[in-house]
């Protein structure tokens, strides 16, 4: 089989190993070229969020026990993928990844999205992030390439989502409800590629953002905070929907130790004309619909 290898320097690539007492890392004597794939896989659970197809992803190679935070990613990643209607991945705009033979990490991140819209790294870091993204993270580190082979990498998702089941008395008021929204965490914490980790926000914006919202049921995806914020809602009721005529506010309970990544905060909220009122809440592992055999090809 006659293999296509990205466009780089041979030499520059074979340059980048290096050998250490603890692992080494050295290409194999033959300086042998292997292809490498990737499988994405997803936890088996009941939650709405599958794993869809045409979703991109950005798959960051780097030697085994590199630290990103010092090192560059191996030359032809990040390697940008996307999903295909059965769940198999296939390069955007390049030809397949071949590296030599050697010992690798692997990261991955996605905005579970259609478009390119992963974050930008810069010595292991991320650009600043921002609310209403569906960060996807995974990584597979340690994996020895000695022949051509499949990767598997498991997805999770690196937000949380607040979501307000909301009933009202008198429960025609329900039907008069226009907008929901919330003041969401501050923006702008970054991701480290290395750990999965998103600096937590420790303040909430001072101004209300709408939130997904049909038939009593709002939702947003926010970045994980300290315990420290105090997030508000707003609910405002009109005639038909049309003209705001009231509006009610109330604050989220925050829970203890704030809202953490792959979690979804559940809000029982009772709707009346003189207030908002919290009567229950829970908190539940945010995880996708099982979807099986994913691969990068």
């Amino acid at each position: 089989m006659r293999r296509s290898p990205l466009i780089i320097s041979l030499i520059a690539a074979l340059l980048y190993f290096s050998c250490t007492e603890e692992v080494c890392n050295c290409s194999d004597p033959g300086n042998l070229q292997y292809m490498v794939n990737f499988r994405g896989e997803v936890p088996f659970t009941k939650a709405p969020v599958p794993f869809k197809q045409g979703v991109v992803v950005s798959i960051f190679g780097y030697l085994h026990k590199e630290n990103p935070l010092q090192k560059q990613s191996w030359p032809g990643t990040p390697f940008i993928a996307v999903s295909g209607s059965y769940g198999q991945f296939s390069p955007v705009a390049q030809e397949k990844l071949i590296v030599p033979g050697g010992v690798y990490d692997f990261y991955a991140i996605s905005a579970n999205s259609p478009d390119n819209e992963s974050p930008v790294f810069s010595k292991g870091v991320s650009a600043p992030l921002c609310n209403g993204k569906d960060y996807l993270y995974a990584k597979h580190t340690g994996v020895i390439v000695d022949d051509d082979l499949l990767v598997p990498l498991v997805f999770n998702h690196l937000c949380a989502t607040i979501e307000l089941k909301i009933t009202s008395d008198p429960p025609s008021m329900i039907h008069e409800i226009s907008v929901v929204s919330l003041t969401p965490p501050q923006e702008g914490g970054s991701l480290v590629l290395s750990t999965g980790k998103i600096t937590p926000a420790t303040r909430s914006l001072d101004v209300f953002l709408p939130m997904e919202y049909v038939k009593g049921r709002a939702k947003m995806i926010i970045l994980p905070t300290t315990d420290q914020p105090e997030i508000k809602i707003r609910i405002v009721t009109g005639e038909g929907g049309n003209s705001i005529s009231n509006y009610k506010e109330g604050v989220i309970p925050t829970p203890n130790g704030g809202y953490s990544s792959g979690k979804r905060y559940i809000y029982m909220v009772l709707l009346t004309y003189d207030n908002i009122r919290f009567t229950g809440s829970s908190i539940e592992d945010w995880k996708h619909e099982p979807i099986n055999n994913i691969e990068l090809k």
